[in-house]
């Protein structure tokens, strides 16, 4: 089975980053529903002093931001499917 590997790099180094990437784990952990990605696992550290940290979550065909900027316009069929 495919999954997709986040690598979030240097993610100690400011703390507005590392808040970010603590409520995204939150958020994705929380949430269960087929099209949205939720955590599979995260990977551990190599040892104690470590700045990044991967995240294995599902694969999925696309992401949002692609959707948002795509030139196709979008139909009521893709309104309901996301929805």
């Amino acid at each position: 089975e495919k999954v997709a590997v986040k690598k979030c790099t240097n993610a100690f180094d400011d703390v507005v980053d590392g808040k970010r990437i603590l409520r995204e784990i939150r958020l994705m952990r929380h949430f269960f529903h087929e099209n949205v990605a939720s955590i599979r696992e995260m990977l551990p550290p190599p040892g104690p002093d470590f700045t990044d940290i991967y995240i294995v979550m599902d694969l999925m065909d696309t992401d949002l931001h692609r959707v948002l900027h795509s030139t196709q316009p979008l139909t009521d069929a893709h309104y309901q499917y996301f929805v």
